[in-house]
């Protein structure tokens, strides 16, 4: 249900020219919440392992159970999420990372629960990665701009607080103390490990660290060439080993058909060095953040959205099933106040109205006085990047209605709706030629695609070679006034 009222501010003002006032206007949207139900849960996040319970993070929360996912409990109850849960060595507290005052801050609480007490106080964001094996001091990355602004490097923090101080390494984004607290294991730069099979020079590099000596020494792919260096995540210390996450089981070059087959992986190699050996075999490559327990013996880490434990001495991995029934921390009907939020917008050739597409809908507003009309009613679908057409009848978008983003078109007042592609890939801004009779978009195939809505045939006009960011080879696409040319 969508409630308008009139209001005293202008609508997303930063988007349109200064010379249109839009109508103010307020959108005030009821969003009925699903409740709570008991099942087993997904989408738990960072678990770590101590003394037979485990610690991760759900829904915001932090959550304890045990090993075998029976008994949850909850640790924290706070509007903003806490992350990156950590142990202590010595089992007796729970580090954490939740941004309660504006940024992500260190935070530590007894590991049974209590009150949070917090260690860090920077502007910059600052990630829980582990502790020292003394249990006196715990790990964090944070971008302070030591070396390069925008770069993590890594850092300690006493836990009765005090001042924070850098590990003799330049850059550092995740890593693991040994044992005895000798040496380091670490990535030194920061790491794409939400992109699958990426080969590149950004890749996740292994690095090891002398405390004494400060001395780093890069472990892995010394020689591989950068079009087909394999990410090597996570680095955890125990057993004589350093264990990793890796997808390193397919040897390719980036972009190739042989690089999609492989596969995130735990994998182990000597702590001196030497030849990796992969130690699972799970096969949806969605493996990642795993936390190996102080005494070495455990791993756990999510895999496919659920979350695992593998018993490092014997190899066994199994599923730890987890059935939470959280109390909801917001109420099952919300009013959202709509003002001055706009994902996208497009102008009306004619320049009186405007479509936009805010919190997955479409509207179209008037850019001097009248109503607002909304286009879409899909509380469970996004709909985004909407161009009106030139001969303003129409209205393209891309919504990922179907299951996955297509194109898609309407009439001004959201009728007539219909889909122009069928193809999984994500897809860019559609764009009209000057006749309104055909559309434009980029994919991440590398083309560039061209509909004709006569007959809605999609015709490839160009390949890219290099994939840029947003997944397309190919960006902005341009038609000529006479409709002749793209550029």
């Amino acid at each position: 249900m969508i409630l308008l009222q009139r209001g005293n501010h202008p609508m997303i003002p930063h988007l349109l020219p200064p010379s249109m006032r839009l109508i103010a206007l307020t959108i005030l949207a009821l969003v009925v919440l699903a409740p709570a139900h008991a099942g087993e849960i997904k989408l738990a996040r960072h678990p770590d392992y101590s003394n037979g319970k485990i610690v991760f993070s759900y829904r915001g929360d932090l959550w304890l159970v045990k090993e075998d996912g029976s008994q949850p409990r909850r640790l924290t109850s706070h509007r903003a999420a806490s992350v990156h849960p950590r142990f202590s060595p010595d089992g007796k507290w729970i580090a954490f990372s939740a941004a309660r005052y504006g940024n992500h801050d260190v935070f530590v609480i007894p590991s049974e629960g209590g009150e949070a007490r917090r260690l860090t106080w920077n502007s910059a964001g600052d990630t829980v990665v582990g502790w020292t094996p003394d249990s006196k001091r715990v790990v964090f990355s944070s971008a302070r701009g030591r070396v390069y602004p925008g770069i993590p490097s890594l850092y300690t923090v006493p836990l009765d607080g005090g001042i924070e101080e850098p590990l003799p390494a330049d850059w550092g984004f995740w890593g693991s103390f040994s044992p005895d607290g000798k040496k380091f294991a670490y990535n030194r730069h920061p790491m794409v490990w939400s992109r699958k099979h990426y080969r590149g020079s950004y890749a996740a590099d292994l690095w090891v660290l002398d405390v004494a000596s400060r001395s780093s020494r890069k472990l892995l792919d010394t020689d591989v060439p950068d079009a087909e260096k394999p990410n090597n995540f996570w680095p955890m210390y125990g057993n004589g080993f350093i264990y990793f996450v890796s997808d390193r089981d397919v040897k390719a070059k980036a972009g190739s058909p042989a690089v999609m087959a492989s596969r995130n992986n735990i994998w182990k190699m000597p702590a001196e060095g030497g030849e990796p050996v992969q130690v699972t075999r799970h096969t949806s490559g969605s493996l990642f953040w795993p936390s190996l327990s102080a005494d070495g013996k455990v791993i756990v880490y999510e895999e496919n959205f659920g979350l695992w434990k593998l018993n490092t001495a014997s190899g066994e991995t199994h599923e730890i099933k987890i059935d939470i029934v959280p109390d909801e921390k917001d109420n099952n009907l919300e009013t959202v106040a709509v003002n001055s939020e706009a994902d996208s917008y497009h102008l009306a050739p004619s320049g009186k109205r405007a479509v936009i597409a805010t919190h997955g809908e479409l509207f179209t507003i008037a850019t001097e006085r009248g109503d607002v009309r909304r286009l879409t009613k899909t509380s469970d679908v996004r709909e985004s990047n909407p161009q009106w057409s030139p001969d303003g009848k129409r209205i393209a978008f891309v919504s990922d209605h179907s299951g996955r983003e297509e194109i898609w078109i309407c009439d001004e007042h959201g009728g007539n709706l219909k889909r122009l592609t069928n193809s999984d890939t994500q897809k860019g801004t559609p764009v009209w030629s000057p006749d309104s009779q055909a559309l434009l978009y980029t994919a991440s195939d590398r083309a560039l695609h061209r509909i004709d809505l006569a007959d809605n045939k999609d015709v490839v006009v160009a390949r890219g070679e290099v994939i840029q960011f947003g997944g397309s080879a190919i960006s902005n696409p341009q038609w000529s006034p006479d409709g002749k040319w793209i550029a």
